[in-house]
């Protein structure tokens, strides 16, 4: 978690240093933590309170706000940053053409990241209602679950 925070501070320094609308993309891209509240308010619960009516809400307000802040928030997070890219490259020395390449690689491990996690959720869910079966009753549906535990 610690690695995440500075890895974040550090991308909003590099896209300050970058300027143009390198700062709007990554002003953007903060607005994909309003999915990680839940799951910070699920950390704290018991398993007694995960399993109750409060913490099943809590599940599905983190996969909705998951859904609209990383999955379909990033694509157009893209777009816009791409467009930026095409526009002040040529105008950009070196060392921020340079730092611009480790913003759209930051970009790129992000989009990447965010759509893998969604594929487990995605799988999660499914098992959750049935749709996928279940390879044994023993296989913990939710492994983040022991978090705080």
């Amino acid at each position: 978690m610690n690695i995440h925070h500075v890895v974040s501070f550090l991308s909003c320094i590099n896209c300050l240093y970058v300027g143009y609308g390198y700062v709007y993309t990554g002003l953007m891209t903060t607005l994909l933590e309003f999915s990680t509240l839940p799951l910070n308010y699920r950390s704290m619960m018991t398993l007694t309170e995960i399993n109750s009516p409060v913490g099943n809400a809590n599940s599905y307000l983190f996969f909705v706000l998951y859904t609209i802040f990383r999955v379909i928030l990033l694509p157009f997070i893209a777009w816009k940053h791409w467009k930026t890219v095409v526009s002040v490259w040529p105008y950009l020395n070196d060392t921020r053409k340079f730092s611009g390449t480790i913003g759209i690689i930051q970009l790129a491990a992000l989009t990447i990241m965010s759509y893998y996690w969604y594929y487990g959720l995605l799988k999660v869910l499914g098992k959750m209602l049935g749709l996928i079966d279940k390879k044994s009753k023993e296989e913990d549906l939710m492994p983040w679950r022991k978090i705080g535990e």
